[in-house]
């Protein structure tokens, strides 16, 4: 008899942890320079959480539990993207 499929909770929460770990350390190794260059020390940690509200938009809580879709278009992440 085949397993039923089950979101991985852990791995949700170890991605979540992550990112909140990330953006504090983007914070911590740019507030300096931010202050220095733009006048306020947290303008990365906003740019950081605006691309992870952007991201939180594919991730879904559906009765089954957790899913992934690209609901975010190219168009929209290319505009709000930094041009090299």
């Amino acid at each position: 008899m085949p397993r039923r499929l089950e979101n991985d909770r852990w791995l949700f929460g170890v991605t979540l942890a992550l990112c909140l770990l990330g953006a504090v350390m983007i914070y911590s190794a740019s507030a300096v320079t931010a202050d220095q260059l733009y006048g306020r020390s947290y303008i990365f940690l906003l740019r950081q959480a605006a691309w992870l509200l952007l991201a939180s938009r594919d991730v879904r809580v559906d009765a089954d539990g957790l899913s992934a879709a690209c609901a975010s278009p190219l168009s929209c992440i290319q505009r709000f993207s930094w041009s090299c």
